[in-house]
């Protein structure tokens, strides 16, 4: 088969070729030309938002990251805190907190205490009508006016707060309970109405407590002198026998509310332990 011979093209077609060629060549400027506002926004926004955005995240992930580190030191080298002296302070609500410092010595079980029980779970006063749930409380490192740095109980809500450092019942210490008396379920708004000989009863696992009062103490606080807070102390420090100490804020109103600390003692009941 011979091959086709390709016709010679006409200037015409030739024209046209070129022109076809300009138009791709065009379209193809003009589309690049418009992508590049585009581009060059996006890149000026990046410039100015999205790579300052980065550098802060990544800094601020280095700073968190050498302040966790920092703090996990301290806490390994600060020895756990084994004094508490307490005042009792108001919140923002008008209820009482327990404040701890670490100057003073604190109710701590010691490692060998023999006695060991379930922690409290109940209380029950029964001529104050007080029936309450019992939850054990911890305390909140913070700073004071002084930066001074100070150990803030925790107050339990709508209960009785159990210091996790004190004994639990049937141990030879002291047993630590304190609670609101405005606010918050005001568990003790009645504690003044208690008097010696009157019952106290824990429930601990399966077992109930019964304590019987002793006496009722009512002690400044807020304008106390050092001296004067320092033996306020003694009444939640450690006991050499076992003894429940109730403690609250005192009085629930009037001016002068929430200056003093009413404080509750009281023994086992003989022969029901």
């Amino acid at each position: 088969m011979t091959e086709k011979k390709q016709r010679p093209q006409t200037p015409w077609q030739h024209i046209k070729k070129q022109l076809h060629i300009l138009r791709s060549r065009r379209r193809n400027l003009l589309w690049n030309d418009a992508q590049l506002p585009q581009r060059r926004r996006f890149q000026q926004m990046t410039r100015t938002f999205i790579t300052p955005i980065i550098v802060v995240a990544s800094v601020a992930t280095i700073y968190l990251g050498m302040q966790a580190t920092v703090i996990q030191v301290n806490q390994l080298r600060t020895p756990a805190p084994n004094s508490v002296p307490a005042t009792l302070q108001e919140d923002q609500n008008a209820s009482p907190s327990l404040v701890a410092g670490t100057k003073i010595g604190t109710p701590m079980l010691q490692s060998n205490d023999s006695v060991r029980s379930q922690p409290i779970t109940h209380i029950a006063i029964p001529i104050i009508k007080l029936d309450s749930p019992v939850v054990e409380v911890n305390w909140d490192r913070t700073t004071d006016a002084n930066g001074q740095s100070i150990l803030v109980w925790q107050v339990a809500q709508y209960a009785v707060g159990h210091h996790f450092t004190s004994a639990n019942p049937g141990q030879p210490n002291n047993i630590v309970l304190s609670g609101h008396v405005a606010g918050y379920g005001k568990v003790f708004r009645n504690l003044d109405q208690l008097h010696p000989n009157d019952q106290i009863i824990l429930t601990s696992g399966t077992d109930q407590f019964t304590y019987i009062v002793q006496q009722q103490i009512l002690v400044d606080e807020q304008h106390a002198s050092p001296s004067e807070q320092i033996a306020n102390l003694s009444y939640i420090d450690n006991t050499p026998s076992e003894m429940l100490t109730l403690i609250t804020c005192w009085p629930p109103i009037g001016v002068n509310r929430f200056s003093q600390r009413l404080i509750i003692r009281a023994l086992p009941q003989p022969g029901k332990h």
